[in-house]
């Protein structure tokens, strides 16, 4: 018969499929196992919070950085040092306050709205990677910046920051330019909804004045907490941290 088919039996369906399953492959001789230090265990514990609990979402932008660097060179000739990182702290800060939302946690299935802008530097230190907080950095004077982001940064790999310098910041700037890198994605700092990443400033060919061109070019990534951001929000405030550091009158005050 053409319309008889051979049935499985019930007990065929039920049965799992079995399969083998491979060997392990042998670990390499000669390794050694680290006991992790407490530093390292309870980042270790915050990163993995992170990526477990907050569903990340990603924004980029390129800046044009020719009028940032000019400005810092300004600055530092009349005897301040301030780093690039030093104006893209007070960046982050001033698009904050035009976009409040930013600058929040995600704490016990609540969204909480911080009033003042604590911005946390991304320091790298012998035993881990820590983020002290630059406070109230929306009133500061990027000079003033500078200062507090050098001691925070010198007592982080000293090992002399105090107990409540460890965590704390509303929002986070992790910077790796230092090193080369052009840019990365930087996973969120718990409870905060948002991290920017940003890279070296490179030499890009640009178009100016409706002409190609050799300008040094900042790429941004923001890491968000889709719990509490959405996608426009994010997008509105990286367009504004762009337009404070391709024209950065005001990252001076």
């Amino acid at each position: 018969d053409l319309l008889s088919f051979p049935t499985r039996r019930s007990s065929d369906l039920d049965a799992p499929e079995t399969a083998a399953k491979p060997a392990p492959a042998p670990l390499p001789e000669g390794a050694e196992d680290i006991e992790p230090t407490k530093l390292r265990q309870a980042i270790a514990r915050r990163m993995s919070e992170s990526k477990r609990n907050a569903p990340h979402f990603y924004v980029s932008v390129d800046i044009d950085a020719d009028k940032v660097l000019a400005l810092r060179a300004r600055i530092n000739k009349a005897k301040a040092h301030v780093s690039v990182n030093d104006l893209l702290v007070k960046a982050l800060a001033l698009a904050a306050v035009k976009h409040a939302n930013v600058n929040a946690a995600y704490i016990d299935d609540k969204v909480r709205h911080f009033k003042r802008i604590d911005v946390g530097i991304a320091v790298a230190t012998e035993n881990g990677l820590l983020s002290p907080a630059i406070l109230d950095c929306a009133d500061k004077p990027v000079v003033k910046i500078s200062e507090e982001s050098k001691d925070l940064a010198e007592r982080a790999r000293s090992g002399h920051l105090k107990p409540e310098e460890y965590g704390g910041g509303t929002i986070t700037l992790s910077n790796l330019g230092m090193y080369g890198i052009t840019s990365f994605l930087a996973i969120i700092n718990p409870p905060q909804a948002l991290i920017v990443s940003v890279g070296t400033a490179a030499d890009r060919v640009v178009v100016k004045a409706g002409k190609p061109a050799v300008g040094k070019v900042i790429t941004a990534w923001a890491a968000a907490d889709h719990r509490v951001l959405d996608g426009a929000e994010v997008a509105q405030f990286m367009a504004t941290f762009r337009g404070l550091v391709e024209d950065p009158g005001r990252l001076r005050g």
